[in-house]
């Protein structure tokens, strides 16, 4: 067994927590020690020079915000603001939707690097250009801030995030009719819900219309279920389980069930928090058969819980439960199915569950391929570099990194330009999560994804 600066100096480059854990000091010194943030540095222009490739002005102004994104995620400053400032420069020259959502953008990747000036500048000139905007896209707005809060929640930035939520609330307080506002209402539960301040998440909550009418494409009414107040209340009675406020917990609960048969995945989890594990099964039984089971994938959301609770016997019964829910699920061809398979073999690890893990991971290659095989899949490659992941967490990195180049390989024969590019920011992102070090190999795949581009070719 290697250990972590031997697996360093061979040019693995996996920092994988799981195999060696070590302070993040450490980590920054090995990376540096061996070149691996150069690799990066690579991918990222490669990225960078697909985006130059492709011809279509609206979709350089989406990847290139993307790659900030990316950029600001690694830390690089410098080449954030490029990015940012190169992507405004673009849409400029694009729709009057497409300059808002590159200033929104932006905005939410200056926070991550912490440039709150200009993530302010951003928000105001994303406010000036609203107006030039259809009015049916008006709540873009309040949903940007709400994203934009939320990472500065994650930061500890929590004055900040209440200043955003609350213009956010302010501005989607009008118009209830329309399912949109009710979407909006339900992410504000959710995020004041998440920094803990739940009694604005509760008023945000009983301001979504449980049913309402609208008018369909025909201009008949339609009336619309009360799922959106259900899940959001539901959402913030998980919180109180979190805090240890159970009895509010239990009251919002017990209203939902009184007024209405819905389930939801949020209702699950609020009893999987309260270690209501019986509840919790039984409800998750009893949605064996909607449509969107195994995209929801209840069965992991009490495994999680039951593994942090130290139920292991609870998680194991929830994880063979969605097991078998997964090889006897019928839309065995849905376009999202092989990520869940993925998360499963994931779980099955975190037991400690080896053999089942390798089970479902390349079970979900094989569901992914035949995606590929019954009309193509823009996810192909992104699913292979997640089944990868979960390998190299193995510590097989022969397989780990064979999915990896596959997924790269296959980038390679997209058509689609825009395809090649969006599928390669979410494998770079992989890597990035994973540690993997570019090497040469990967080198002559990234030259080879450029080359393959339609446009005009220019060195990296």
């Amino acid at each position: 067994m290697l250990n972590r600066r031997d697996f360093f100096k061979a040019g693995l480059g996996l920092t994988a927590t799981a195999l060696f854990p070590f302070n993040q000091a450490e980590s920054r010194q090995l990376i540096s020690e061996y070149c691996i943030d150069d690799g990066y540095k690579y991918l990222l222009k490669s990225i960078n020079s697909v985006i130059h490739e492709y011809y279509d002005l609206h979709g350089k102004v989406s990847l290139s915000t993307d790659l900030a994104m990316l950029y600001a995620k690694r830390q690089y400053h410098q080449e954030t603001i490029e990015t940012l400032n190169k992507a405004v420069e673009l849409a400029q020259n694009s729709y009057p939707i497409r300059l808002f959502c590159a200033f929104m953008e932006s905005a939410k990747s200056y926070s991550i690097i912490n440039e709150h000036v200009l993530a302010d500048k951003a928000i105001s000139n994303a406010r000036e250009a609203l107006p030039k905007i259809s009015k049916g896209l008006f709540s873009l707005y309040p949903e940007y801030l709400i994203s934009i809060a939320r990472i500065c929640c994650e930061k500890n930035e929590n004055n900040r995030a209440i200043l955003l939520l609350d213009k956010a609330y302010e501005l989607s307080a009008e118009g209830l009719l329309f399912p949109l506002d009710n979407r909006l209402l339900v992410e504000l539960a959710e995020a004041y819900s998440d920094i803990g301040l739940l009694k604005k998440a509760e008023d945000a909550a009983n301001k979504i219309i449980p049913v309402y009418k609208t008018y369909n494409i025909y201009g008949s009414y339609v009336y619309c279920s009360d799922i959106d107040r259900v899940g959001a209340t539901a959402y913030v009675a998980g919180r109180y389980a979190e805090m240890g406020s159970t009895k509010r917990a239990y009251e919002l609960l017990n209203e939902i069930n009184q007024q209405t048969k819905t389930k939801s995945k949020e209702i699950i989890t609020a009893y999987a928090k309260l270690k209501e594990w019986e509840k919790a099964m039984s409800l998750t039984a009893a949605e064996e058969e909607s449509e969107f089971f195994l995209i929801n994938c209840p069965y992991l959301v009490i495994t999680k819980h039951a593994v942090s609770a130290g139920r292991g016997d609870v998680a194991a019964d929830a994880l063979n439960k969605m097991a078998r829910a997964v090889e006897n699920n019928n839309d065995s061809l849905y376009w999202r199915i092989p990520e869940s398979i993925i998360e499963t073999a994931d779980v099955f690890l975190l037991l400690g569950d080896d053999d089942n893990a390798i089970k479902y991971l390349k079970y979900a290659v094989e569901k992914s391929q035949a995606l590929l095989e019954d009309g193509g899949s823009m996810f192909y490659p992104t699913d292979l570099a997640k089944a990868g992941a979960v390998w190299l967490k193995m510590g097989n990195i022969s397989e780990g990194v064979g999915l990896l180049h596959e997924a790269l390989e296959h980038i390679i024969t997209q058509n689609d330009d825009f395809l090649k590019g969006s599928s390669l920011i979410n494998i770079a992102e992989i890597f990035f999560n994973s540690n993997i070090a570019i090497k040469e190999k990967e080198k002559e795949l990234l030259r080879r994804i450029v080359d393959s581009c339609e446009g005009e070719n220019y060195d990296i």
